[in-house]
């Protein structure tokens, strides 16, 4: 049996930092290429105060003006969610997807640094009553596919925002260390001149 101490080990720290995302390119990412049309509503024209709300007659989703980066993403995931169920299917139901749309929201939500204090599972338990274990299994990979689908898109669309911003840093710092090379070469010439 061999011991190490720890000065003797090269392993570096493998926790993960969260990346920090803006909320504003969450929302950008979350509405590019959606499977419905998202249009902005009048409060007063949504039903039971929501924040969004898919119609599947119109393939579109409806979402509250007003609100903050926080409840359009925690409103807009389930509907998106829903139209993905929709789309494509002659049969969809709303009521039936409503917990896949509900699990997807919040790993959703999760993932991205939503809060996500407004969901409760207690009732979980009941969803899944007298279902065989690959059922459960079934039923939460519908769930994860459908974040996975949504969070698919979003990544494409922060991914390239992330390369924009690392080229756009990285033109800044040239063009910084460029000036600080023209600054360098004015004093030396300044100071040529004064020897003269």
């Amino acid at each position: 049996k061999k011991l190490y101490d720890i000065s003797q080990t090269t392993m570096t720290d493998k926790s993960v930092e969260k990346a920090q995302y803006d909320e504003r390119n969450l929302i950008r990412a979350l509405v590019s290429n959606p499977p419905a049309n998202i249009v902005a509503a009048e409060p007063d024209q949504m039903p039971d105060n929501k924040g969004a709300y898919f119609e599947p007659e119109e393939n579109c989703i409806y979402v509250r003006k007003g609100m903050d980066a926080q409840e359009i993403f925690q409103s807009l995931v389930p509907e998106l969610v829903f139209a993905g169920y929709a789309e494509g299917n002659p049969d969809y139901d709303r009521s039936e997807d409503a917990f896949h749309a509900y699990c997807a929201s919040y790993m959703l939500c999760k993932k991205y640094g939503m809060d996500t204090s407004q969901f409760d599972f207690t009732h979980a338990s009941e969803f899944f009553e007298n279902m065989e274990p690959q059922e459960v299994r079934g039923e939460l990979s519908k769930a994860r596919d459908a974040a996975n689908a949504i969070s698919g898109r979003m990544e494409k669309v922060l991914e390239q925002d992330k390369n924009l911003n690392q080229r756009q840093q990285g033109r800044t710092e040239a063009e910084q260390k460029e000036s600080e090379a023209k600054t360098g070469e004015q004093k030396v010439q300044e100071h040529d001149r004064g020897e003269a």
